[in-house]
This record gives structure tokens, C-alpha cells and sequence, in this order.
């Protein structure tokens, strides 16, 4: 067994944006030491599908979804990947603070509140 630390965050709320830079063949570079593809993780049937869902999401987002569901649930069942968290945020705010907003990759998004 081979197994080490390895910690990737998507960088836009898409799951393209999470799948494609690092579970595809194309991402896998073998003789590139910047290789993200760490768990070496290379199969052609699930990158068809990863490229049907993003020929879709722009004309039927709700078809793509269902699509990138399946995508998911095969690369967790392949386990190319075995989390070893789920991070969470906590967030505590005072009654005097007021247009509280979450983004999902930036948290609190601060320029947003106000206080009394």
C-alpha cells in the first residue's frame, strides 16, 4: 500500500473545477515533479463521462449535476483518494452585526458587514 498527505481545494465552485485538474488521465504527468495527479489516477471511461458533463453544464445545468453525481460516486468507490477530513467553519457573530454573507470558497465575505 502506498499512502502519503496530499491536500487539494478546488479553486471555483464547480466540480470540474475540483475532478478534471487532478482525477483525469490528461492531469496525470509522470515525468513532471509538479505533477497534482499524486494518486497517479487514470481511467478513460470516467474521463468520457467528466467530458459529457462539460459539454452539458452550460445547456442543461440540471442533467450536468445529475451527471457529476455519478462522477462522484465512481471516483469515491475507485478511491483514488481516501479523505482524511472534512474541513468546517465555524462562525460566530456579534447581534450588532448585520448582511452576514457566505460564499463557499471565500467564508465571510467581510466587505459585506456592517456593524452597529
Amino acid at each position: 500500500m502506498q499512502a502519503g498527505l496530499f491536500g487539494w481545494a478546488q479553486d471555483y465552485p464547480a466540480p470540474s473545477s475540483f475532478i478534471d485538474p487532478a482525477l483525469t488521465c490528461s492531469s496525470f504527468s509522470p515525468a513532471n515533479r509538479y505533477n497534482v495527479n499524486d494518486a497517479e489516477f487514470c481511467d478513460k471511461r470516467i474521463d468520457a463521462q467528466i467530458q459529457q458533463a462539460q459539454s452539458v453544464q452550460v445547456s442543461d445545468p440540471a442533467a450536468a449535476a445529475t451527471q457529476w453525481a455519478a462522477i462522484d460516486r465512481e471516483l469515491t468507490d475507485a478511491a483514488p483518494w481516501v479523505p482524511l477530513y472534512n474541513p468546517r467553519d465555524l462562525i460566530v457573530l456579534a447581534d450588532r452585526v448585520g448582511n452576514y454573507q457566505f460564499h463557499p470558497y471565500w467564508n465571510v465575505l467581510i466587505d459585506q458587514l456592517w456593524v452597529r
